[in-house]
């Protein structure tokens, strides 16, 4: 997924993320059901729309979510190391 992506699913409409995320709703709601047994979302309803409940990271969530970027990050700059290496050679061959 994108990084732009990454950043829309932070805001987007509950109906909107299976479209954004490229997955099933029912692939969505399996994934947020265990998110939240787990403690790592809170969904609480709406206060002014009583069936609409809102979802956000909890604090073990928001802890997981700074983890998971600063490894990705890691993970990204070895790739362009990588890449950049083989390029690299391939230019000088």
């Amino acid at each position: 997924m994108a990084r732009q992506d990454g950043k829309r699913l932070l805001n987007v409409r509950g109906a909107e993320l299976p479209r954004v995320a490229h997955l099933t709703p029912q692939t969505i709601n399996l994934i947020v059901r265990k998110l939240e047994r787990d403690g790592f979302l809170e969904r609480e309803e709406h206060e002014r729309h009583g069936k609409v409940l809102r979802t956000r990271l909890s604090s073990r969530g928001l802890a997981l979510l700074v983890q998971c970027k600063a490894r990705s990050r890691v993970i990204e700059q070895r790739m362009c190391q990588l890449l950049a290496a083989k390029t690299g050679r391939k230019l000088r061959q």
